[in-house]
């Protein structure tokens, strides 16, 4: 492999976001674990313990029934949530919008005047009985700890990434100048895997400590994968990186989504069309149609080799990393065109040398004259 070179600065800023992200989730995730679900859990515990309050009670942390009757039922969406609400007056004179959880037959069933009794705890809206039947509100503290147990869960994986991007990117990344290495590609999938998996645990458990065990046992076989996977993009790299695409001359007029890039007066900023046919060398336009303000390379343009994009190519625009970039020469001047795998050989194809014609070559010093 080819020598290793110092990050630049834009990958030092890359290693410092990556580090910077790490640190706000590995904080966050301990807040969860350790402040927000045991505190949530406790809840649980002293609701599922409660005892109906006496006639004459005043503790709050007792289930208080209060009769009511229904007003009325709502259905509220917004955006992709829809919240259920039933409105009630309880036999005092005294009005609650109460919202249900997930619905349910409670709420569907519930009727203007039908007799309701809503069970408070600590204040608060717990469940309603109507009907002989039972449902929650969206206040029932039972299962309420799942989210937060579950986002912490997902996070952890996110902070082990983040380390390691900040690292590679810190310390490694001058050995390898692709837009979306192997080092970095394959430990993300992997730890994006186990983050939806330790995520999806909370939810298919009720026990406590049974996520985290079952989190433990995923990270096993995701670290084999990114072993493996990793050793085998280690033995498979080369120093040349060179794509094997074939010219491929167009015979009809060809409109592809691609830019070209360089300093050259046809690299223009926003002409995000290419185009390719014959009797006529690649060209670009702002159009998606082709049709309107088209700009020819030059002549003397033509195509060296297909490669995949570099982090330098991106530095100022946002390239898809399964791009296809096709690098060019203009006299002295390098050029770049991006477009994807499908179009590339029609690229190298409208920058083949028409005949008769000598190929691009850089300019040389001219020789000195006698005196």
């Amino acid at each position: 492999m080819s020598a290793e070179r110092p990050p630049t600065r834009a990958e030092r800023r890359t290693a410092l976001s990556a580090s910077l992200a790490g640190a706000v989730c590995a904080i966050a995730a301990a807040y969860l674990l350790l402040v927000t679900v045991p505190g949530m859990r406790a809840e649980e515990r002293a609701f599922r313990a409660a005892i109906p309050c006496r006639s004459d009670a005043v503790d709050r942390r007792c289930l208080r029934p209060e009769a009511a009757t229904v007003d009325m039922t709502e259905e509220v969406t917004s955006g992709r949530s829809t919240h259920y609400w039933l409105s009630v007056t309880q036999d005092d004179g005294t009005q609650h919008r109460i919202e249900m959880a997930h619905g349910g037959r409670v709420w569907l069933n519930a009727k203007p005047g039908d007799r309701v009794t809503v069970i408070y705890w600590h204040g608060k809206s717990r469940y309603v009985d109507a009907h002989n039947l039972r449902a929650p509100t969206e206040q029932d503290p039972r299962g309420a700890y799942r989210l937060p147990y579950s986002i912490a869960l997902g996070l952890v994986p996110v902070v082990a990434l983040g380390l390691w991007v900040a690292y590679w990117y810190g310390r490694r990344s001058g050995t390898s100048p692709l837009l979306s290495p192997w080092q970095v590609a394959i430990p993300t999938g992997g730890a994006f895997a186990l983050g939806l998996g330790a995520a999806a645990t909370p939810w298919l458990v009720h026990d406590a400590w049974m996520p985290l065990l079952i989190t433990a046992g995923l990270t096993v076989p995701v670290a084999i994968y990114i072993v493996v996977a990793s050793l085998a993009a280690r033995r498979e790299a080369t120093d040349d990186d060179t794509y094997p695409v074939k010219p491929i001359p167009s015979w009809n007029e060809e409109i592809f989504n691609g830019m070209i890039i360089g300093d050259v007066p046809y690299a223009i900023s926003g002409y995000t069309t290419l185009i390719a046919g014959p009797g006529a060398r690649l060209a670009s336009s702002p159009d998606p149609t082709g049709k309107f303000a088209r700009r020819e390379a030059a002549p003397t343009l033509t195509a060296l080799r297909a490669r995949p994009p570099y982090r330098t190519d991106a530095e100022k625009l946002q390239i898809d990393p399964r791009a296809y970039v096709v690098e060019c020469v203009d006299g002295d001047k390098k050029v770049l065109v991006i477009t994807d795998q499908q179009h590339a050989g029609l690229v190298m194809g409208a920058l083949l040398p028409k005949p008769g014609a000598s190929p691009a070559a850089p300019a040389s010093p001219a020789a000195p004259t006698a005196p």
